[in-house]
């Protein structure tokens, strides 16, 4: 690397100049041994740019979509839901699907709407405003549902299609033929 550009690997940040020597950069294998912090290492470096996480981020993000799925269970039943309704209404999300047999961008803006948290968010407002409780109830369901299925690596779509989500890629790539045999299937 020339002195004009340099990479500190660990912090994934580039340095112009001489400022990296003035500010004394500490490599990763020296800032481990000294405080015990483990930063990227190179191999998530070199998968950053796929355009979706990676490595100990995807586990962070899985980790904390299920950390939402159980507080907002617990918050349902604090709230006094019942679990018949729970258990009746907790996969109704998913009924989006049917809008991958419009198309592929119909299905993914079908699905997103309802797995995103904006629709969990407007119906608990509306709860809030009108003292509807099932609203509430409805609200932390889609939230648990939408958490729940971040957590097992289903993110939202790509109008690409189906299997390709903000959290990577679901399941295998299909082969060269099976690809070829499905263009223009979901």
């Amino acid at each position: 690397m020339t002195k004009n550009k340099r990479f500190h690997a660990s912090w994934g940040l580039t340095y112009s100049g001489s400022r990296a020597d003035e500010a004394g950069a500490v490599s990763s294998s020296r800032l481990s041994e000294t405080t015990g912090i483990r930063m990227n290492n190179n191999a998530e470096l070199e998968q950053s740019d796929r355009g979706y996480p990676t490595g100990m981020v995807l586990w962070l993000l899985r980790a904390e979509a299920l950390a939402v799925f159980a507080a907002s269970i617990s918050l349902f039943f604090f709230l006094g839901g019942e679990f018949w309704v729970l258990a009746v209404l907790f996969f109704a999300p998913d009924l989006s699907f049917v809008g991958y047999v419009v198309g592929k961008k119909a299905g993914a803006a079908l699905y997103n709407a309802v797995h995103s948290y904006a629709l969990p968010a407007v119906l608990a407002i509306a709860g809030v405003l009108t003292g509807l409780t099932i609203l509430w109830h409805v609200a932390l369901i889609f939230v648990a549902h939408a958490a729940f299925d971040r957590s097992l690596g289903y993110g939202l779509k790509y109008a690409a299609g189906f299997r390709h989500t903000h959290l990577g890629p679901i399941g295998n790539p299909p082969s060269a033929a099976a690809a070829f045999a499905q263009q223009g299937d979901v």
